[in-house]
């Protein structure tokens, strides 16, 4: 019996978006970001990069966070991470709540190791 046109391009459709996003595990992560003094970080965002992605999540009011690829939570891959933070681009660099080096991943000193399996929670320290 032949293959119908329709399911030809349905399964070609599905091919290039499994190619596009990746059929990889995804896996929850998140933590905390504190303080020194145990206060948490009440605003920003958090990144984690690698060098070929950036994923990223909202820091709530209590300082938590959960990673996520396209939508927050969702998960990302497992392997070796850069973090770092940013604030909302009207806020002038003085005004940041944290030091200046943990606003890049190459000076922030913060990293995190993301494993399938793993419980991926993670929590940050940082200074002002």
């Amino acid at each position: 019996m032949p293959i119908s046109a329709k399911y030809v391009c349905l399964f070609l459709v599905a091919f290039f978006i499994a190619a596009i996003f990746g059929c990889g595990d995804s896996v929850r992560s998140g933590g905390a970001v504190k303080f020194e003094d145990g206060a948490p970080l009440t605003e920003g965002v958090i990144y984690f990069s690698d060098a070929q992605h950036e994923f990223s999540g909202r820091i709530k009011n209590d300082g938590s966070f959960s990673i996520g690829g396209i939508k927050e939570g969702d998960g990302i891959p497992p392997g070796q991470y850069q973090v770092h933070v940013t604030f909302p681009s009207i806020l002038d660099p003085k005004e940041w709540p944290v030091d200046k080096k943990f606003t890049a991943p190459e000076t922030s000193g913060l990293n995190a190791d993301v494993q399938s399996g793993g419980k991926n929670q993670f929590d940050f320290t940082v200074n002002k």
